[in-house]
């Protein structure tokens, strides 16, 4: 954080990218129910797999329009 208001655009971005990336542990766990039952450690490793994958892609995303965001500032 290096300043408030880098902080708060962070923070917007941030649950924007999560909400619209949202849909990939859903569709996941909707797999699951299709799997016998056998399955459901691998089941459980794909959600939870395809969750951090989902926070993953929201951080990079969120990182990459801070710097966009903020190096035109820096320019102006």
């Amino acid at each position: 954080m290096k300043n408030q208001e880098q902080w708060d655009f962070s923070q917007k971005v941030f649950a924007e990218n999560l909400i619209k990336y949202a849909w990939i542990p859903f569709l996941t766990s909707l797999l699951g129910f299709f799997v016998n039952e056998q399955y459901t450690p691998w089941g459980l490793l794909g959600v939870m797999t395809m969750f951090l994958v989902c926070m993953a892609l929201a951080s990079f995303k969120t990182r990459d329009r801070i710097n966009l965001e903020f190096e035109k500032k820096e320019n102006d």
